[in-house]
């Protein structure tokens, strides 16, 4: 994983605030040695964690263009029988 990317996840934690997203990429980053040090035996480790940060972040984009949708109309409405 490039410093890049690293930088740029660090900078999605801070601006959302995620405790969890910050304590996976502390973890991915633990992963990514302990790979390089002792071998390829521990890849699904860092594999996995890495599925878990992308899984959060589709979560956390999905919540936030949610939000800008239901954001866009300002005027009430029956969604489903519920006034909303």
């Amino acid at each position: 994983m490039a410093t890049s990317e690293l930088a740029y996840r660090s900078a999605t934690i801070k601006r959302d605030g995620s405790k969890q997203l910050d304590r996976l990429n502390r973890n991915l980053v633990t992963a990514a040695k302990v790979v390089d040090r002792y071998g390829d035996k521990y890849l699904p480790i860092f594999e996995r964690i890495e599925r878990e940060i992308e899984q959060l972040e589709r979560k956390t984009d999905v919540k936030d263009r949610i939000k800008t949708l239901a954001s866009l109309s300002t005027q009430k409405e029956d969604v489903g029988g519920v006034h909303v």
